[in-house]
């Protein structure tokens, strides 16, 4: 088994969903950690889209545009 090591998140939030995230996590008897990494497992995963070379060099608004365009039309297959 690889050996985690240890990283910190800061970030701000209300304290209303601080306390959504707490209660939601009580609930379910589980870490902040765990519903955290539960919640980034849930993101697409885009790496291959990344792979995508355009025939033309694109600004990076573009490029995040094409990449959601791609996700959009991956989900609508499935």
């Amino acid at each position: 088994m690889a050996k985690i090591e240890r990283e910190s998140l800061n970030f701000k939030i209300s304290k209303k969903r601080a306390y959504q995230l707490r209660k939601y996590a009580a609930e379910s008897e589980k870490s902040m950690t765990q519903i955290i990494e539960e919640f980034i497992d849930l993101i697409p995963r885009i790496d291959s889209f990344l792979d995508i070379q355009p025939k033309e060099p694109r600004t990076l608004w573009e490029h995040i545009r094409y990449i959601v365009e791609m996700d959009k039309r991956r989900r609508r297959r499935v």
